[in-house]
């Protein structure tokens, strides 16, 4: 399986939403509405400021999106993963994470971080397989961490994780 990783244009709203409200079959318990909130977002207003988006392609498909944010030149935060339901559990997420990883080793960074909810046992055990390990589950130390880079991403119910490259 062959994984693009593409840049994200204006025309590109209708998969990041529909992505998003896949994202509600598993969140929707712990974060009721989040994501269709988000999908809204993306269709009323585009791209985000914040951070940049790949599409996720495999054979002339796109299958989702991957979320990221340079924290510093040696820091990337993984913003967020996410995969059409039809995609999922099929290997895909692994490969265009260690797609992703490897490009930003060639950039330069020295580190992945991302975040993922306490509660997101999926998530958890998806980015331990994929050699994350948990650095802290306090909201306090997420949102200092980097210098303070994290404040706009940091959740309260989240552990952050983070990848030596």
């Amino acid at each position: 399986m062959d994984i693009i990783l593409k840049s994200a244009q204006i025309e590109d709203q209708p998969l990041l939403a529909r992505t998003c409200r896949d994202a509600d079959y598993h969140y929707s318990k712990i974060m009721p509405g989040i994501y269709t909130r988000l999908a809204d977002k993306f269709e009323k207003n585009g791209l985000p400021e914040n951070y940049g988006i790949y599409i996720l392609q495999t054979r002339n498909k796109s299958i989702g999106f991957l979320g990221f944010a340079p924290l510093n030149q040696k820091v990337m935060c993984l913003v967020g993963l996410f995969l059409l339901l039809a995609y999922q559990r099929q290997g895909y997420g692994s490969l265009v994470l260690e797609k992703f990883l490897e490009k930003l080793q060639v950039e330069g960074y020295e580190e992945a971080i991302l975040l993922a909810h306490k509660k997101a046992h999926w998530a958890l055990d998806f980015y331990s397989k994929n050699q994350f390990a948990i650095l802290s589950g306090n909201y306090e130390e997420i949102k200092n961490y980097a210098g303070g880079a994290m404040r706009a991403f940091a959740l309260p119910a989240a552990y952050l994780m983070k990848r030596r490259l």
